[in-house]
């Protein structure tokens, strides 16, 4: 295991945080943490990397760490060949790795980082996490502000880790990108675990079934028409023909959690 959090809990003034996330992390593995904004998956990144200070529940890390946080930020000042300079002054990355990555998102190393739109810093701060030489990568929603092309080609970046041993803990709220990407997912809302498991697993978990108006379900309401109700269900409590739930089906239905 490289990574191994047990009730973790990270309460704020506000009464928002994080209760009792309990999880593992083995090497080879993308594990993902999925959830609406503002249900706690950066507080649990902050916590793992020693940002935040957890109210109780403990962390064990084992390995080196690279980090992604929510806002990257960068020196407005520098160029982008000079950011990689300085990210090697402080750790060890891989030169060829961040050029090639840089290059095949088309960001010129010459160019100031305040020239750079959203997109392209956020390009820049990944190429840097990513040639980093870690035992585990702790991306904090990677892709938020990229175009579709370099979503995409991200995304290959990270589903590439794996197979150097290494392992992943990736958060989103984006449903799609996490089934494309990982092995499991912890999904929560209101800063608590509300299911997790091996995605394939969590689709077999569930099924979809209508409902006439009126009709008691036990199960999570997806969409309420005029003439029906479709809820997601767990499948060992369906008495009835059932259709398969696809996996944003469930998580939406699930962060819903309206029952009938």
């Amino acid at each position: 295991m490289i990574l191994e959090v047990e009730k973790l809990s990270k309460i704020y003034k506000s009464g928002r945080g994080v209760k009792e996330i309990t999880f593992k992390l083995k090497e080879g593995e993308i594990l993902s943490i999925l959830g609406p904004n503002g249900a706690g998956k950066t507080t649990i990144l902050k916590c793992i990397v020693g940002l935040r200070k957890a109210d109780s529940g403990i962390v064990n890390l084992d390995g080196d760490f690279s980090y992604l946080p929510e806002e990257k930020r960068l020196y407005r000042w520098a160029k982008v060949s000079q950011m990689i300079e300085i990210t090697k002054s402080y750790v060890d990355i891989d030169d060829e790795k961040a050029l090639k990555i840089l290059n095949d998102l088309r960001i010129s190393l010459s160019e100031k980082v305040a020239n750079l739109s959203h997109g392209q810093a956020t390009s820049l701060y990944l190429a840097l996490t990513l040639s980093q030489k870690a035992d585990l990568y702790i991306l904090d929603e990677p892709t938020w502000g990229l175009d579709p092309l370099s979503r995409s080609y991200i995304l290959e970046r990270v589903k590439e880790i794996p197979f150097e041993g290494k392992a992943v803990l990736y958060t989103s709220h984006i449903t799609e990108e996490v089934e494309k990407t990982s092995d499991r997912v912890i999904i929560i809302k209101d800063g608590r675990v509300i299911e997790s498991g091996y995605i394939d697993d969590i689709k077999e978990k569930y099924v979809a079934i209508k409902a006439k108006k009126g009709e008691k379900v036990e199960g999570y309401l997806y969409r309420d028409t005029s003439e029906e109700k479709i809820y997601v269900v767990e499948k060992d409590k369906v008495p009835r023909d059932f259709e398969p739930a696809s996996f944003s089906m469930i998580v939406e239905s699930l962060m819903r959690d309206v029952r009938s």
